[in-house]
Formats: C-alpha cells, sequence, structure tokens
C-alpha cells in the first residue's frame, strides 16, 4: 500500500476514534517507534529494575544461570503429567 494511502487511512481512524484511552494508547506506540531514535532503553527503567537486571547480570556472569534447553525439559514435564 502507497505511504500517502497508509497516512490518510491512520488518520480516517484516528480521527473516528472517541475512546481517549485508545487514542493515547496509539500515541503511547507512534512515540514508542521511532527507528532513528537513540534512545536507551534502560531510561524507562525504575531504580528497582535497574537493580534487578544489574543483579541479573551478575548471576549470569556467576554462572547461576539456566539454559533455554534445559528449561524448556523441565517445562515439558510440567506438561506431561
Amino acid at each position: 500500500m502507497e505511504k500517502a494511502i497508509l497516512k490518510a487511512n491512520l488518520h480516517r481512524l484516528i480521527d473516528a476514534e472517541e475512546d481517549e484511552i485508545m487514542l493515547e494508547n496509539i500515541l503511547v506506540a507512534l512515540h514508542g517507534y521511532q527507528p532513528n531514535s537513540t534512545k536507551d532503553i534502560l531510561d524507562d527503567l525504575s531504580e528497582k529494575q535497574l537493580a534487578d537486571l544489574r543483579e541479573a547480570q551478575e548471576q549470569v556472569h556467576n554462572g547461576q544461570f539456566i539454559t533455554n534447553e534445559a528449561m524448556k525439559a523441565k517445562t515439558k514435564s510440567w506438561f506431561t503429567k
């Protein structure tokens, strides 16, 4: 579909939308999609989330993790009982 048609359809849908929450969600979605953005995803994390991330990184560094294959095997048993 042509860019002009896509834009026209988006404008039409947005203009017809009356739900304020839906409009806010659309704005957030469009704002979040910025392919040339230099924004760092970590900037949106809380201090608790950053601390949890640092702890997880340290655990991986120390070998305290489970591989994807091991987790798949573990969870498979949950569904076969």
